[in-house]
C-alpha cells in the first residue's frame, strides 16, 4: 500500500461540503478586517513645528497641522467568470411558411418586429455596471491649529480651490484655527473593448464643508469677516490632467472651477 499525505479532519470536511455545493464560512471579525485592508487605502501624516525667538523681531508661537486620507472602490470585485458551458446542438429553424389569400396573389411579406425598447434600458445599464465597478470614493480631513502668538501670515484661508469649493479664495476667512474636509466619489468612462485601455474622463461628485476657529468656538464672526464656515456640493469632469467643477454653496450660489487634478483639495 502506497500512504498518501494526511489531511486533518476539519480539510475532509471542508472539501466534501464543496463536493455537495456548500459554502464554506470563514473569518469572523478578523475576516471583515483583512477584506477592508484589502480595498481601502489610508494615508495621514501629522507635523509641529515650533518657532524659537531668536531675536526680539522673531515671533515665538507653535503650529500643529494635521492631514488624514481614505479611499476605497465603489463596488467589491467581480467575481471570477464561470466556465463556458458545453455547446449544445440545434437544429436550424425552419422559416415560416406563409400562404396566399387567393390563387395566383403574392403572399404579404409580414412586418418586421420592432427592437425591443428594453434594449437600450439594458445597454445603459450595462453601461453604468462597468462604470461603477471602476468607481471609487475618497475622503479627506485637514486641520491646523497654532498659538495665540503666531503672526498673520500663519492664519489659514478657507475658500476656493483647495479648500471649500464654492467660494472665491479666502472667502471664509482666516483663522489661526481651521477645520475642513471633502468626499469626492469619481467614476472613470470605462473602455470601450472590455479590457483595452480607458479614455482619460472621468465624472465627479464631490462635497466639500470647513470652518475656523470662530465657528469652531461658537463665537460670532466678526464684521470684516463674516463667513466663518462653509459648504458646498457640485459636480465635475477630468479630461487627463484638468479639471472642471462646479460647485454650489450652502447660500445657494454657483461657481465654476477650473485647475488641475489633485490640487482641488490641497
Amino acid at each position: 500500500a502506497t500512504a498518501g499525505a494526511l489531511r486533518p479532519p476539519e480539510a475532509v470536511a471542508e472539501a466534501e461540503l464543496r463536493q455537495r455545493g456548500g459554502a464554506v464560512a470563514r473569518g469572523g471579525a478578523g475576516g471583515v478586517f483583512a477584506r477592508l485592508r484589502e480595498r481601502v487605502s489610508t494615508g495621514g501624516e501629522l507635523r509641529l513645528a515650533r518657532a524659537l525667538p531668536l531675536a526680539d523681531p522673531c515671533p515665538d508661537f507653535w503650529r500643529l497641522s494635521g492631514r488624514a486620507s481614505l479611499s476605497s472602490p465603489l463596488l467589491p470585485p467581480a467575481p471570477p467568470s464561470p466556465p463556458p458551458a458545453a455547446p449544445v446542438a440545434r437544429l436550424p429553424a425552419r422559416p415560416p411558411v406563409v400562404m396566399a389569400a387567393r390563387p395566383g396573389e403574392m403572399a404579404e411579406t409580414p412586418p418586421r418586429e420592432a427592437p425591443a425598447l428594453g434594449s437600450a434600458a439594458a445597454a445603459a445599464a450595462s453601461f453604468a455596471r462597468r462604470m461603477a465597478r471602476t468607481g471609487r470614493v475618497s475622503a479627506t480631513a485637514r486641520g491646523k491649529l497654532a498659538s495665540g502668538g503666531a503672526p498673520a501670515y500663519e492664519a489659514e484661508r478657507l475658500g476656493g480651490d483647495g479648500s471649500v469649493r464654492g467660494y472665491e479664495s479666502g472667502e471664509l476667512g482666516a483663522g489661526l484655527a481651521t477645520l475642513s474636509g471633502s468626499v469626492s466619489l469619481v467614476l472613470p468612462l470605462p473602455a470601450r473593448v472590455p479590457g483595452g485601455p480607458p479614455p482619460p474622463v472621468s465624472f465627479v461628485l464631490f462635497a466639500d464643508a470647513g470652518a475656523r476657529d470662530e465657528a469652531l468656538a461658537g463665537r460670532k464672526p466678526s464684521s470684516s469677516q463674516p463667513l466663518a464656515s462653509g459648504a458646498s456640493v457640485g459636480y465635475g469632469l477630468r479630461f487627463g490632467p484638468i479639471r472642471f467643477d462646479v460647485a454650489h454653496n450652502a447660500r445657494g450660489e454657483r461657481m465654476t472651477h477650473v485647475g488641475l487634478v489633485g490640487d482641488e483639495f490641497g
